[in-house]
């Protein structure tokens, strides 16, 4: 169950991410949806859904990759370096992970999900407040 919840996420977050590349490329004319539609229009309706997903997954791997990298660095950093002091925060999670019960393990997959989420999602929409609609 939480390798299909993760493979989820990860196909959430690379529609969003394909959402905002669309949505970028048709504002500065770098792709004419007439095009797309027509080059869509020569694809069985099955080859575009399996096209959809793999762009869609991909998407998703790399977007939440460079999410993960981008606030790794200042997410948190004060509550992950109050836990123990002087230990790296990874073996921490290792040893929950390994001992932990089986609730707790849940309950820390549950957390990973809304955050690998949310981060993506920051991520996927900053560029929105960088370019305004209006310019």
């Amino acid at each position: 169950m939480a390798t299909t919840s993760v493979i989820v996420e990860i196909f959430i977050i690379g529609f969003f991410a394909s959402v905002w590349i669309f949505l970028f490329c048709v504002r500065f004319s770098l792709l004419d949806p007439e095009s797309l539609r027509q080059l869509a229009g020569k694809f069985e309706p099955s080859t575009q859904i399996l096209i959809a997903s793999a762009l869609f997954y991909q998407l998703g791997v790399l977007m939440n990759r460079i999410s993960h990298r981008v606030t790794k660095h200042f997410a948190q950093t004060e509550y992950r370096n109050e836990i123990i002091p002087n230990v790296v925060y990874e073996q921490i999670k290792a040893k929950v992970q390994q001992d932990g019960s089986e609730e707790v393990s849940k309950s820390l997959t549950l957390n990973l999900s809304f955050v690998r989420l949310t981060r993506a999602g920051f991520i996927n929409f900053s560029p929105c407040w960088v370019f305004k609609a209006d310019e």
